[in-house]
């Protein structure tokens, strides 16, 4: 089997250089931007720690896909795509830990397995909670502040400057 995966990946190697990706980068900012406008859009309006649990787990989805897209345009522009990909891993972070204190808020339900120490735990998962869609909010203000379409044009432009130096 090791010997069978070493060899197809040696065949994927050299053959992807001959893959027809017939894309321009203007194709390529257009998608990016869309996934941009997606999490952008996801992302709730109030406060964040009033706001139901499922809501905040879509949109850290979105941020999930947004964020390895980045990833992938990061060497194009060192500074900016390592800052914005740091900023949406936080923000992903931060709405991680509170999915996984939603989820453990869920087993002090009566009758399920924490239920006997729902007193206890409750106000300490909530203050926690509070704590990392409070940070989350603030994470989210300063990376989707921008228009979709001003983020597309930000994208081309550091495109076109990049391929003048």
């Amino acid at each position: 089997m090791r010997a069978r995966l070493i060899i197809a990946l040696e065949n994927i190697g050299t053959a992807a250089p001959a893959w027809p990706l017939d894309i321009s980068f203007g194709e390529l900012a257009r998608e990016l931007a869309e996934t941009y406008k997606l999490a952008r859009d996801d992302a709730p309006s109030g406060d964040w720690r009033q706001i139901d649990p499922e809501v905040l787990h879509d949109l850290r989805r979105r941020v999930v896909a947004h964020r390895y897209q980045m990833e992938l345009v990061e060497p194009l522009w060192p500074k900016f795509g390592r800052l914005w990909v740091a900023e949406a891993q936080r923000l992903r972070d931060r709405l991680g830990a509170f999915q996984d204190l939603s989820v453990l808020h869920s087993f002090t339900a009566p009758h399920a397995p924490l239920a006997p120490w729902r007193s206890r735990l409750t106000p300490l998962i909530q203050a926690r909670r509070a704590a990392h869609a409070k940070a989350a909010q603030r994470i989210a203000g300063r990376l989707f502040a921008e228009r979709p379409r001003a983020f597309r044009k930000r994208i081309e432009a550091l495109w076109r400057s990049g391929r003048k130096s």
